[in-house]
């Protein structure tokens, strides 16, 4: 059964909303200010709903990824456009911003992350290397970043989705502004990609 809440919110000009349900059945909202440059996490409470500004200053025009780490807690990932870099937010005392790559490496507004069962924050995206458009993945387990290789990718309109299943085999699907679609799998514990081009009808 639909249930309907009024938020009061600080912005009357909010994009890219996104949602999530919490471990006990509370509701996470996360969305983005253009006239504020301001990005918020709206939390639903016994009290009712409770907005905070997590980021402020920054310039994002590509969807944000709203997730739940293991005990819970919000996590944000955002691409901020203006440095071209990926941006971790996290909640320790304080909402806290982490930039997990360097200025000016992220050229596709295109990302996809998820959380793994050890914790670790897993990201699909393209870093220019000042060569090549690299698909890569990234993963973040505290303050260690680690980066791995996928293929090179000329396309930087390609949209990116990754998942990961019970066996914890990743899969990232990848669909060009062409319309190709490849897939890319590593099965757990292994260390190399098997990519396969789907054929569209």
């Amino acid at each position: 059964t639909a249930v309907e809440s009024e938020l009061t919110i600080a912005a009357n000009d909010v994009t890219y909303l996104t949602s999530i349900s919490g471990l006990s059945g509370n509701e996470y909202l996360a969305y983005y200010s253009p006239g504020l440059n301001t990005l918020y996490l709206n939390e639903q409470t016994d009290q009712g709903w409770n907005e905070q500004v997590v980021a402020t200053g920054v310039i994002i025009s590509s969807p944000i990824s709203l997730l739940l780490n293991n005990t819970g807690s919000p996590v944000i990932v955002y691409l901020d456009d203006f440095k071209k870099e990926l941006n971790v937010v996290s909640y320790g005392n304080s909402w806290s911003v982490n930039n997990i790559t360097t200025s000016g490496m992220i050229n596709s507004s295109s990302f996809s992350s998820l959380v793994d069962h050890e914790d670790n924050l897993i990201i699909s995206a393209m870093l220019d290397d000042g060569s090549y458009n690299n698909l890569t993945i990234i993963t973040v387990n505290d303050a260690i970043v680690e980066t791995d290789f996928i293929a090179v990718e000329s396309d930087q309109n390609t949209n990116l989705s990754l998942i990961r299943d019970d066996n914890d085999d990743l899969t990232l699907a990848t669909l060009t502004s062409s319309g190709s679609l490849i897939v890319y799998e590593m099965a757990n514990n292994a260390d190399t990609w098997e990519s396969i081009l789907l054929t569209q009808p």
